[in-house]
């Protein structure tokens, strides 16, 4: 394995036992920790692992789960900024040429 797999390896590591704390099973986790070799510095309880396996769902191949309320749905329509959408908007500011203006001197 090369230096970049077990760093791979020891996050998804990480992130497994931060959500085993996270969800309660601290034994679990600690049993975990031990094996891996990450006892000495345990992970902090976290949802991560919960929240990249739920965005990784949206974008998987399997039809069978696929919905149409997909929030991250990729398309070209949806795909960076639309111009036009703030153009119609009417200025919520004054005309500059209303404003008066003033200078203040502060020094001696």
């Amino acid at each position: 394995m090369s230096n970049s797999e077990i760093r791979e390896r020891e996050y998804l590591y990480k992130l497994i036992i931060g959500q085993l704390y996270y969800d309660g099973h601290r034994q679990v986790a600690t049993n975990l920790a031990d094996e891996v070799g990450l006892s000495q510095e345990p992970p902090a309880p976290s949802d991560k692992l919960f929240r990249l396996v739920t965005m990784a769902k949206q974008f998987s191949d399997e039809p069978a789960q696929e919905s149409e309320s997909n929030f991250f749905k990729l398309n070209i329509d949806s795909m960076g900024l639309d111009l036009e959408y703030d153009a119609d908007v009417p200025p919520s500011a004054h005309e500059p040429a209303t404003y008066e203006t003033v200078f203040l001197s502060t020094h001696k």
